[in-house]
This record gives C-alpha cells, sequence and structure tokens, in this order.
C-alpha cells in the first residue's frame, strides 16, 4: 500500500455524511468506482473472447483427427468385439469399446399419453397436490405458515450518463 492509498483510508475511516454535498461526493465515488468495475470488465471480456477464438482455431484440427481416427476405428471395433465376449478390446495405447444405449421414453404429447394412462395403466399417473402462497390470506393464515417481513433494502444509483455506466 502506497502513502497515498494509505491516506484514503484514514480518510475513509474518519468521514461521516453530514450534508448533500458529502452524500453526492460518496454517490459520485461509488460510480467512478462502478464505471473503473465495468471498463476493466470489458477489457478483460474482449481479451476472453480473441483467446477462446484462438483455441477454437488451434483445436480444430486435433479435433479433425479424434474424428477421422474414430471413424476409421469403429468398423474394425465393431467386427473384433463381435468375435469375443468382450465389449472391450485392449491395445497397447488404449482400449476400444461399444456400449449399447438406455432405452429411454420420451413423452411427445403428455395430454394423449395421461389420458391413455387414466383408462389402462392408472399406476403410471403421479398426481401432486401443492399450496398456492399466493392466494392464502395475509391476515388469516393456516396452521404451518408463518408471515415473514422482508429486509429493508438500501441501493445507490450513480447518474449513468455522467459515468459512462450502462444500466
Amino acid at each position: 500500500m502506497n502513502f497515498e492509498d494509505m491516506i484514503e483510508v484514514e480518510e475513509q475511516a474518519s468521514f461521516e455524511v453530514i450534508d448533500l454535498k458529502s452524500a453526492d461526493w460518496c454517490i459520485s465515488k461509488i460510480g467512478e468506482a462502478r464505471r473503473k468495475i465495468q471498463e476493466r470488465t470489458e477489457v478483460i471480456q474482449e481479451y476472453i473472447a480473441k483467446f477462446e477464438a484462438r483455441l477454437k482455431q488451434l483445436n480444430k484440427a486435433d479435433e479433425d483427427t479424434i474424428q477421422a481416427m474414430t471413424a476409421f476405428l469403429r468398423p474394425w471395433a465393431e467386427v473384433e468385439i463381435a468375435k469375443g465376449k468382450s465389449k472391450t478390446v485392449k491395445l497397447p495405447c488404449g482400449e476400444i469399446s461399444l456400449r449399447s444405449g438406455r432405452e429411454a421414453i420420451e413423452v411427445t404429447d403428455e395430454e394423449a399419453a395421461l389420458a391413455w394412462c387414466e383408462v389402462n395403466n392408472p399406476e403410471a399417473i403421479k398426481i401432486k397436490t401443492s399450496l398456492l402462497v399466493s392466494k392464502l390470506d395475509k391476515n388469516n393464515l393456516p396452521p404451518g405458515t408463518k408471515k415473514e417481513f422482508g429486509a429493508t433494502t438500501f441501493s445507490v444509483r450513480p447518474d449513468a450518463g455522467l459515468f459512462k455506466l450502462e444500466e
């Protein structure tokens, strides 16, 4: 910490808002700090975008190699695995395996499926009851509920135009 930072910390420790001028000074310090954060963030985001684009460009050839080698290996592996009892072929540099995907059911029309299940397979239907809190009378609450009061919030909004802030 340099000398100027130490003076500023001491000034902040003894500072007190006593009038409109000192309150406005505080807001100006907040606005300036937010502007600096925003500018730094924008610069870093630009670098990140450039690095991500470069990484994608550098990885492209290797990803193409992976796809090509996988395409070469799969037919051979399917034949080799079909010959044996194992679903894996172990090689000096690694192994190749084939695994069947899991069977799944996709619901494409829930209304039609529910109607059919109501008649043919009612145990496949789950009925859930839930409480609509927004419909409760705040002056006559049921047992098992309680009223909570939200915390008071304090916000400071420096003039966005003055500090060139995005809103």
